[in-house]
């Protein structure tokens, strides 16, 4: 899926920030760490370009194919990984009614770590160029 994008500066040698104005699709997504129903209309993002791009300009954008794994990862088997190493340490050091707790701290640690972590300074689209 391509979206419009406006070309807001230039970082770098081939590097732009954007702004991509959120989609329908955008709200139950997450894909690039900014999605959801309380985010905002508007984001700004990191894009590598082979071209020059002009300030202001319109361009057509997606995803890059790694970025949806890369979220998924982060939200969901990140916390759950802190989870099962926090109850298999407990269960080793100490007893078992408390590797459930334990591995509930670790859990939540987890979360906070996938919630910490800001992909808009990765460049998370790569640009569409029209052959037309």
């Amino acid at each position: 899926m391509s979206d419009r994008a406006t070309v807001l500066k230039k970082l770098d040698n081939n590097l732009y920030e954007i702004e991509v104005k959120r989609s329908e699709s955008c709200v139950g997504c997450s894909g690039c760490g900014l999605g959801g129903k309380n985010a905002p209309d508007e984001l700004i993002l990191h894009l590598e370009s082979s071209r020059p791009l002009q300030i202001g300009s319109e361009i057509n954008v997606k995803m890059k194919s790694g970025t949806i794994l890369n979220a998924a990862f982060r939200l969901y088997l990140l916390p759950l990984l802190f989870f099962i190493m926090g109850t298999l340490l407990t269960q080793l050091v100490l007893n078992e009614r408390l590797a459930v707790l334990v591995g509930m701290v670790f859990m939540l640690f987890g979360i906070y770590l996938a919630g910490k972590s800001d992909n808009s300074k990765e460049t998370v689209c790569e640009e569409v160029i029209d052959n037309s």
